[in-house]
């Protein structure tokens, strides 16, 4: 499954990171770099900040990735995720743009990971999710909590190195998609 190889592809670059200091530096998405290196819109999105970034990107992306994959196929997937974490990338620009953050790089596969949860929630409105892995919650009522969390933070927090801008744009582009398409599948 292509999910799987995403995972990896996002495993292999955090060790570049690791081994070539200046790597992130220069595939960061820094936003008034953004249009000048157009290559950071998406070379950003492999990109963590630390093991646990890392990690927990990776766990939440194994859970949808392939939820979504089955859906709409490996194409597809890798439409959402781009699409999801270009969008959530234009979000964090114009967070910037509107004075909400200073001019911080962004980086790693949350936008397009919370696209896979706009997908996710679309194609299996009733799938029951953990929170906390303990108290259940319907993936519907979880997502527009998420969004609304989201949205709250991209306008009342000062940049604490969370992409909120980042993660509602990716949400809203996946929720959309998975919308969009979601007619051809069913």
């Amino acid at each position: 499954m292509l999910s799987f190889t995403l995972g990896i592809l996002m495993f292999i670059v955090f060790l570049l990171e690791l081994i070539v200091p200046s790597f992130t530096y220069w595939f960061a998405f820094i936003p008034s770099k953004a249009f000048v290196e157009p290559w950071r819109w998406v070379t950003s999105l492999f990109l963590h900040a630390n093991f646990t970034h890392l990690f927990v990107n990776l766990f939440v992306f194994l859970q949808f990735a392939p939820l979504v994959e089955r859906k709409v196929g490996s194409k597809g997937l890798l439409y959402v995720f781009f699409l999801s974490g270009i969008m959530g990338n234009l979000f964090y620009y114009l967070s910037y743009v509107m004075g909400l953050i200073g001019d911080v790089p962004g980086l790693g596969a949350s936008g397009a990971i919370s696209g896979l949860l706009g997908a996710t929630m679309v194609f299996y409105p009733y799938l029951t999710l953990y929170l906390f892995f303990v108290i259940p919650m319907n993936i519907q009522m979880a997502f527009w909590l998420y969004v609304l969390w989201e949205f709250f933070n991209s306008f009342t927090m000062r940049y604490t190195g969370i992409g909120s801008a980042a993660h509602l744009g990716g949400a809203i582009a996946g929720y959309l998609y998975a919308k969009e398409v979601q007619h051809e599948i069913y």
